[in-house]
């Protein structure tokens, strides 16, 4: 008589293999949607541009449902992302597989999210216009229009912190560095340019401003004579005209956010002008601080009404 088989031990392997095809299958079906930004969305087969590691799953299930057979399309791209239990960033973004797949939409929903690497730009986070005269907006240090480091020490959200080393600050009056305080600061964070590049950071980031370091170094002995140098803010004993400018971006970061100390002062104010004019504009006390102010006033001197 033949032997017989336990039913039980046949109908859990087929389980198993068909809750996978329909997965599997399904997974063919899924429909492509705008991946939003710092989120990810799981794609069937190699088709993704990011590897999707599942080792951490406790589920072996899902474990072995995913791993090999998924991959992800993440914005921005990364090289490699891990499944991990509990929220956190980036987001698994689940609404292109609801319909196609709910057993694995129900397993993941809320339950799990990504810890990334490798991060691939294969956009340019763009300032929007200039920043103004004692402002800053984000740069993305790779490929991006930065002048100026950014410091996180005072950040506590150490996600956000970490995901701020790949950034640094286009600032229109180009300091050196600039830390992250939650506060007014000295310098206005504008964040209008990642808004819609990043809603992510844009929330964390609200409340924030920046403490900068001066973009003018003091000079020991003051300027020589015959001789003005630059000075931040309303502590010159001259005040500075660029009316003659032609650089509107470098007009406008001088315009109100600079003086002169002159050696002698002027009664009025000083005119900058390309060529000699009748004083010197000494910029030694700013090469270093301003580069991009010390380069753009090259040639330049000064006009200035000593009646």
């Amino acid at each position: 008589m033949p032997k017989k088989i336990p039913l039980l031990k046949l109908v859990v392997p087929l389980l198993t293999l068909l809750v996978f095809g329909m997965t599997g299958f399904s997974g063919n079906l899924f429909v492509a949607k705008a991946i939003s930004t710092d989120s990810c969305q799981l794609v069937w087969s190699n088709s993704g541009s990011t590897q999707l590691d599942a080792s951490k799953v406790t589920d072996s299930g899902l474990k072995t449902t995913l791993q090999g057979h998924y991959t992800l399309n993440c914005n921005p791209q990364y090289a490699s992302c891990q499944l991990r239990q509990g929220s956190g960033h980036p987001s698994l973004d689940l609404t292109n597989i609801q319909t196609a797949s709910p057993w694995l939409y129900a397993k993941l929903q809320d339950h799990y999210h990504l810890k990334c690497q490798g991060t691939v730009r294969n956009t340019v986070l763009q300032t929007q216009n200039e920043p103004s005269a004692g402002s800053c907006q984000l740069a993305w240090i790779n490929g991006g229009d930065g002048n100026t480091d950014l410091k996180t020490d005072q950040i506590t959200n150490q996600g956000l912190a970490n995901t701020l080393k790949d950034y640094n600050l286009n600032c229109a009056d180009q300091p050196t560095s600039c830390e992250l305080v939650l506060g007014s600061g000295d310098t206005t964070l504008d964040l209008t340019n990642i808004q819609d590049q990043s809603p992510w950071i844009d929330t964390n980031l609200q409340g924030y401003n920046l403490n900068c370091n001066s973009t003018t170094d003091s000079t020991n002995n003051g300027p020589s004579n015959g001789s003005c140098v630059l000075v931040y803010g309303t502590s010159g004993n001259t005040q500075l005209d660029t009316s003659e400018i032609a650089n509107q971006g470098l007009a406008n970061t001088l315009q109100g956010q600079y003086t002169l100390n002159c050696n002698p002062p002027s009664n009025g104010s000083c005119v900058l002008v390309l060529g000699s004019g009748d004083t010197k504009l000494d910029l030694t006390n700013i090469q270093t601080a301003s580069p991009w102010i010390y380069t753009n006033l090259q040639g330049y001197n000064l006009n200035c009404n000593n009646n």
